[in-house]
């Protein structure tokens, strides 16, 4: 019999530096000539549905030789690494290898299973200490001919980093060594660190683990739900549900666990899965899964609490960033938002107590966002033109958005950072009903902050900056998402009714109705309903039901405006006049024409009195009256006031200005109408389109409508009417 003796000291606790002296330690390494040695916890999937793309890969980076070999599966928790390590041990079993299993989470998971190898390799351990354990396994599994190691959930790198404080241990006594370049093995990690690439395996030797393909995703719900009353029918209700769950396995597995469980069918699930608090209720159930550890939750939701820990722990400011960006558009940041992001952070950890902090340079952000990447929490945008650019995925957002709201609700297991409560002497002391729903997280309110700095003042009609605005105004409309923002609400209100402008006049009106919406809600909360700033911001939200076509939500905040202004400013006052307007543009669209042409000469006098006949206010009075007119029938008095105004705003703006364009337009319009200027019509028509192009683009509404009308009147049917 073969025998191995060890000597030298033992100690340290690290998993990559097991010393081994003290005394002498004898092993039994004969390899049997019969008989396949396995330590595998988990059963075989029967069913596990293939993913091609990923196994060829492995197979490639792991071939079936003789020859020490090492590689890495890495990606998002959830993704189904550890099914595919799992496939892959059992067609290394069945191709006889030996094949053992290494849970890695902790010291304690990573020693227990050594223990159990020791038993399935008759490793004599009696009288050993820990470290002499594992080195021990370590030359019994070297002793074996063929074999594959699968070290799995090694997420905490560190534990297999040589520990700094010991000295003199030599690369052969640390056990990522003996599973690295030694005998004839196999080695197979599994990580939700990216960085595992670099780290335990060289480069190139790493997969990616992401998402399901489509096919594949659907196979794999319509394997779990399983209960044979599905067609043909429902394929494309099952593309619905993992379309809404990412792809992500886990998320699939549980959703199908979920419905075949509760008899649910899949469009009451589709429904629940849009319904806020219904849907965080059924992602955070969770079903058991025999192959996953029993301390791991099978919950989507909190499936990357232990991830979030960890990168809280690792980097703080990656940590922040994340929670701060899952209130952004999550699936395009720029990497100047998450610069401002980073200084933000920053800035609020100064605020928290935490004493004056420089600003974070790029490569400290950088850094932080190469953490990001590490925990598959974020991935790199490689389709996007111009900026560089990062996508979260929507359930990570959904998971920290979870633990956010448990935090604020005050679940006593969780502790967020970025969370606000009104009193922070013992949050942890505290139960739940000390922490009003109402307080929300500071995260939120860092997010505000950010895009307040990042999205430029905007004046109407300043289309050539459209591309800068472009870039943010997605991140504008998930912030106005939000319900509260502690402390802000004045910033809140005063960046949403800027956002709304630049939407307005981007033609984006259902957009302009949600973000005036927000700034008059949060306005109204800061100064009251009554004061001057809370008014201007109903009245714009008037007009963007208007521009919106809902004319009646339009009338009834600008009538409900016009009375205010007129109570509390007066008749001249510039806020009642706007109103007055409006509430006269909503009176034409209901065709009470009568009345809208008493606000509208009403307004139009006052405004020629205060301002001057030539004031932009006086000339837009006449504008709204002269549709009146138009909408009458009174073609010529119509007319007269357009060809007006078109002359006026022609000498205040010049004859590209947007509205010296929509006067074009609308001449173009009235001329259509009068015997004989049908040619004139569709000149002018032909002018405003040209205008429009260049200022406000091809794909404005605005110009879209436009090429429409002159297509209509340039046809033969309409030019023979128009003729007639």
């Amino acid at each position: 019999m073969n025998h191995h003796t060890i000597s030298g000291s033992v100690s340290g606790c690290n998993l990559s530096n097991v010393a081994v002296s003290g005394g002498t330690v004898t092993i039994n390494t004969e390899s049997r000539a019969a008989g396949i040695r396995k330590y595998i916890p988990y059963p075989r999937n029967e069913t596990i549905v293939l993913r091609p793309s990923l196994t060829e890969q492995l197979d490639v980076l792991l071939p079936k030789t003789s020859e020490a070999q090492m590689a890495a599966l890495f990606g998002l928790g959830g993704s189904g690494k550890t099914h595919l390590a799992l496939d892959f041990a059992y067609r290394r079993l069945s191709e006889s290898f030996d094949v053992f299993w290494v849970h890695a989470e902790s010291y304690a998971t990573f020693s227990q299973d050594y223990r159990r190898i020791a038993d399935v390799l008759d490793v004599d351990t009696e009288g050993l200490s820990e470290a002499e354990i594992l080195h021990a396994v370590r030359i019994a599994i070297e002793k074996r001919s063929r074999w594959l190691l699968v070290i799995d959930n090694a997420d905490h790198l560190a534990l297999f980093d040589p520990p700094q404080t010991i000295q003199g241990a030599s690369d052969q006594q640390q056990p990522n060594a003996q599973a690295r370049q030694t005998g004839a093995g196999t080695v197979l990690w599994t990580s939700r660190e990216e960085s595992i690439v670099g780290r335990r395996v060289s480069n190139g030797r790493g997969i990616k683990v992401t998402h399901m393909a489509l096919e594949e995703a659907k196979q794999l719900l319509w394997s779990v739900i399983n209960d044979g009353t599905m067609g043909s029918e429902d394929d494309d209700q099952l593309e619905l549900v993992v379309e809404e769950l990412g792809h992500l396995p886990l998320a699939v597995s549980q959703a199908g666990a979920y419905m075949r469980l509760t008899m649910t069918k899949i469009p009451e699930y589709l429904e629940i899965l849009g319904e806020g608090q219904k849907r965080w209720n059924v992602l955070n159930e969770t079903y058991h899964d025999r192959y996953r550890p029993n301390n791991v939750s099978n919950s989507i939701l909190q499936t990357w609490r232990i991830s979030f820990d960890r990168l809280k722990a690792d980097d703080e400011l990656a940590f922040n960033m994340l929670h701060i960006a899952t209130h952004l558009e999550y699936q395009d940041v720029q990497w100047s938002v998450l610069r401002e992001v980073a200084k933000v952070a920053t800035e609020l950890n100064e605020g928290k107590g935490k004493g004056k902090k420089e600003e974070p340079d790029n490569v400290t952000i950088r850094r932080a966002v190469r953490r990001l990447i590490d925990f598959a929490f974020v991935s790199h945008r490689k389709d996007r033109p111009g900026e560089e650019s990062y996508e979260m995925h929507k359930l990570v957002r959904e998971g920290i958005q979870f633990q956010l709201s448990l935090a604020q609700a005050g679940d006593a297991n969780t502790e967020m950072p970025w969370t606000t409560h009104r009193n922070t002497r013992s949050r942890r002391s505290r139960v739940k009903r000390d922490r009003p729903r109402s307080e929300y997280p500071r995260s939120a309110v860092a997010a505000l902050v950010a895009m307040d700095k990042l999205f430029p003042r905007y004046k109407i009609g300043e289309h050539k900056k459209w591309p800068v605005y472009e870039v943010y105004f997605p991140h504008c409309m998930r912030v106005a998402e939000l319900p509260d923002f502690p402390g802000e609400n004045a910033r809140a209100g005063h960046f949403f009714r800027r956002a709304g402008h630049y939407a307005l006049d981007r033609g984006l009106y259902a957009q302009s109705v949600t973000l005036w919406a927000k700034a008059w809600e949060v306005l109204r909360k800061e100064f009251g309903q009554e004061h001057e700033v809370a008014l201007a911001v109903q009245i714009d939200l008037g007009n963007a039901h208007l521009w919106n076509g809902d004319v009646d939500e339009a009338n009834k905040h600008l009538v409900a405006a016009l009375n205010s202004c007129q109570e509390h400013l007066g008749d001249e006052h510039r806020l009642t006049l706007d109103a007055m307007r409006l509430v006269g543009d909503s009176r034409r669209k209901q065709q009470r024409y009568d009345e809208a042409k008493d606000l509208l000469e009403r307004a139009c006098e006052i405004d020629k009195r205060m301002r001057g006949e030539e004031h932009h206010d006086t000339i837009l009075s006449g504008y709204s009256l002269a549709e009146v007119y138009y909408e009458q029938g009174d073609y010529k008095r119509a007319q007269e006031i357009f060809s007006k105004v078109l002359a006026q705003w022609r000498q205040l703006y010049g004859e590209e200005h947007r509205d010296t364009i929509a006067a074009k337009w609308s001449l173009a319009y009235t001329y259509r109408r009068l015997p004989g200027r049908q040619a004139e019509a569709i000149r002018l028509m032909e002018e405003a389109i040209r205008g429009f192009r260049n200022t406000i683009g091809p794909l404005h509404p605005m110009t879209r409508h436009a090429e429409e009308y002159l297509e209509q009147w340039t046809s033969k049917h309409e030019m023979e009417e128009m003729e007639t």
